[in-house]
């Protein structure tokens, strides 16, 4: 269905075009070796990197088909004769392609409308924790937890906090906590690691609160911040 849901993207012309859409095998096959289902799900940026190719191979497949249309007009068997009489137009040759064009850009569009992240669009993932921000009180917490966070530390921290973090050679994804030095939990911004696995996300919390290796130097809104002590 993932695959199918890919190259339907531009209306399945992308076959026609084998050796393009062959290109981003490699961040394919990392995404259908991945156990999370949000991999295989185009809803999500891990398909980012393939969809462009999608559309270069539809437009290659387009010109592709043109071609075969075209050459079908002196082939000589029965079955491809409505090929030659559906381009022997001149008008028809030149609109077909930006028929088809056309076509792969409306699929475009409904795409957007079923999946897309804006507000007007009619994606089920558009929920208020996605497209609406914090309250400005909960974004000036989440400042001030990150600020206590020094700069060469290891840290784990949950999804919504972890790109502010993200320039550190160490970062770890909550309730991944490894060897982290801090870590920040968000538990008021229910979010991607809360819902991928939220016993593992409550445990953890729990775990750090009573470890001795840890201690809470931080707790303000629903924003922790664990800092370890051994």
């Amino acid at each position: 269905l993932y695959l199918l849901s890919l190259v339907g993207l531009g209306g399945f012309l992308g076959l026609l075009a084998p050796m393009v859409l062959a290109i981003p095998l490699p961040e394919l096959a990392i995404n259908l070796l991945s156990d999370r289902p949000q991999m295989v799900n185009i809803r999500y940026h891990y398909s980012a990197p393939i969809i462009p190719f999608v559309y270069v191979a539809s437009a290659a497949g387009i010109g592709t088909l043109i071609r075969v249309l075209r050459r079908a007009r002196s082939w000589r068997r029965r079955p491809v004769a409505w090929a030659g009489r559906l381009v022997s137009g001149p008008a028809v040759r030149e609109k077909l392609p930006l028929v088809l064009a056309m076509g792969v850009f409306l699929l475009g569009v409904e795409m957007d409308y079923r999946a897309g992240p804006l507000p007007v669009f009619n994606s089920p993932e558009n929920t208020a924790s996605v497209i609406d921000p914090p309250p400005r009180e909960h974004l000036e917490t989440l400042n001030e937890a990150v600020a206590l966070v020094p700069e060469n530390a290891r840290v784990s921290a949950t999804n919504t906090v972890g790109p502010h973090l993200a320039h550190r050679r160490y970062l770890y994804l909550f309730p991944l906590v490894q060897d982290a030095e801090y870590v920040v939990v968000d538990e008021a911004n229910p979010n991607y690691d809360t819902y991928v696995n939220p016993v593992l996300n409550l445990q953890t919390t729990k775990r750090l609160r009573e470890s001795p290796e840890y201690r809470v130097a931080y707790d303000r809104g629903g924003v922790v911040v664990f800092e370890r002590t051994g």
